[in-house]
C-alpha cells in the first residue's frame, strides 16, 4: 500500500498492516475518512507514529503519517455497509435485519438471503474534533510539510488515542432484500442523496436500485413501545384533563403511561400539575387531544382522519415532544400527500394546513414539505395559478 505526498508528488510506502477486512466498505465525510470492518469502525487520521530505528534512513520520512484508528467495535454480527449520515460527523451502518432483539436475521425464500435495514447511527463529532485539534501544527510553528526545516525538525509527539464513537441503535419499518450471494449481494457502496432531509440509494448486484428515506431511519425514542404497567414503585393515580371554551369535557388518563415522554414527566413530577392531577388544555382541540392520549395507549392512529386532522395530531406530536406519534403522524401525512386521488380530492385549504404544518415542525418537516409541494404541482397546479 501506499500513500501519494501531494507535497512532492512522490508515492510513500505505508507498511502499516490493515485492521481488518474492509471490502470496499469506505465512506467519505468532512474531515474524515471512514472504513467498516466485520469487527469494527476506523477513521483514517494523519497522527505522528515513532521511527523506525532497525533500518537506516536514507531521507528524512515525514513526521506525521496516516493510520487506521478503532473508534468503534460493533456488537452486530455480520455488518454489511456503511453511509455517511443525515447530519454533519455522523454515519449510518446497514445490516442484516433482525426478528426482534439479538434474535437471528430474518431469512427470505431464497438460500443465503436476507433482509437489510439501517442498525447503528454514529456520532463521530467528538473523535473527529478531538483528531483535528491533534493534528493541528504546534502554536508558532512556521515550518511546513516537504520544506528542509520541517524536516530537521524533531518528531511530533505522539497523538492520544481518538474518543470512542457513539452508536446509537436505528431501525426502520422497512428493510431490503439482499441477493444470495457471500451474505449480502447488495454493493458495499451506498449513495447518500440530497444536501438536507433525503436519504439513501442502495443498488444490487442485478443492477435493482432501492431508496431509504431519511423519515424511514428510526431512533429508538421514535417507535412506540406499549407501556410496561410495572407500579412496583407505587400506582401515580390519574390525571385530569380540560380544554378551555367550555363544553368540551373532560379526559383522564394514567399518569404512568404519560410519564414515558418528556413533557409530560416534567409537567406532572416538577410543576404544580403533578400536585392537583389537573391540566388546562389551551391551543390544542379536544379531539386532536383525544387521539393522543389513545395514542400513548395503543401505538395507532385513527385510520379516518383527514389531513387536516392529522396536521393537527402532528403539531400537537411536536409541542408535547412526542417523538413516536410525531413519526407516526408524519409518515401518514405522507403517504396521504404522495397518493394522487387523495390530493385530488382535498380541498385547497387542508392542502395549505398540510404546508404550514410542515414548515412549523422544523426540520422534521422538510420532507413532508417536498411532497406536498411536488404533489400540488403534478395534480393540483390550479392552485398555484395567479388570480390576477
Amino acid at each position: 500500500a501506499g500513500v501519494l505526498d501531494v507535497t512532492t508528488k512522490t508515492w510513500e510506502v505505508w507498511n502499516q498492516p490493515s485492521p481488518g477486512a474492509f471490502r470496499g466498505r469506505f465512506v467519505s465525510i468532512p474531515s474524515a475518512t471512514a472504513g467498516l470492518t466485520d469487527e469494527g469502525l476506523f477513521v483514517l487520521r494523519t497522527a505522528a507514529v515513532e521511527a523506525d530505528e532497525e533500518e537506516p534512513q536514507l531521507s528524512q520520512p515525514p513526521q506525521l503519517q496516516p493510520r487506521w484508528e478503532e473508534v468503534a467495535t460493533l456488537q452486530s454480527e455480520f455488518p454489511c455497509m456503511l453511509a455517511a449520515g443525515p447530519i454533519d460527523k455522523t454515519l449510518v451502518i446497514f445490516n442484516r435485519a433482525h426478528g426482534g432483539g439479538s434474535g437471528p436475521a430474518v431469512p427470505l425464500p431464497q438460500q443465503g438471503a436476507c433482509l437489510v435495514r439501517p442498525e447503528f447511527l454514529v456520532d463521530l463529532s467528538v473523535a473527529l474534533t478531538r483528531a483535528n485539534a491533534a493534528n493541528q501544527p504546534a502554536s508558532g510553528s512556521k515550518s511546513c510539510p516537504g520544506s528542509p526545516t520541517s524536516a530537521a525538525a524533531p518528531a511530533a509527539q505522539l497523538a492520544p488515542p481518538l474518543p470512542r464513537a457513539v452508536l446509537r441503535p436505528i431501525t426502520a419499518p422497512l428493510a431490503v432484500a439482499s441477493l444470495p450471494s457471500g451474505g449480502c449481494g447488495l454493493l458495499p457502496r451506498i449513495l447518500r442523496y440530497g444536501g438536507g432531509a433525503m436519504g439513501y440509494l442502495l443498488f444490487s448486484l442485478e443492477g435493482e436500485i432501492v431508496r431509504f428515506r431519511d423519515e424511514d431511519i428510526l431512533l429508538p425514542e421514535q417507535v412506540w413501545q406499549p407501556p410496561s404497567w410495572d407500579l412496583s414503585g407505587g400506582d401515580p393515580g390519574t390525571v385530569t384533563f380540560s380544554f378551555t371554551g367550555g363544553g368540551a369535557g373532560e379526559v383522564r388518563a394514567h399518569v404512568y403511561v404519560l410519564k414515558r415522554y418528556v413533557y409530560f414527566r416534567r409537567l406532572l413530577g416538577c410543576w404544580s400539575e403533578g400536585e392537583t392531577k389537573t391540566v388546562s388544555v389551551e391551543d390544542v382541540d379536544p379531539a386532536t387531544f383525544r387521539q393522543l392520549l389513545s395514542f400513548a395507549y395503543s401505538g395507532e392512529i385513527d385510520r379516518g382522519l383527514s389531513m387536516t386532522a392529522l396536521a393537527g395530531l402532528l403539531r400537537a406530536a411536536n409541542k408535547y415532544l412526542i417523538s413516536d406519534l410525531a413519526v407516526a403522524a408524519l409518515r401518514r401525512l405522507q403517504r396521504s400527500v404522495r397518493d394522487p386521488v387523495a390530493v385530488e380530492q382535498a380541498s385547497p385549504g387542508a392542502l395549505a394546513v398540510v404546508l404550514g404544518t410542515a414548515e412549523e415542525v422544523g426540520t422534521e418537516g422538510a420532507a413532508l414539505l417536498q411532497d406536498t409541494s411536488e404533489a400540488i404541482l403534478l395534480h393540483r397546479p390550479e392552485l398555484l395559478e395567479d388570480d390576477a
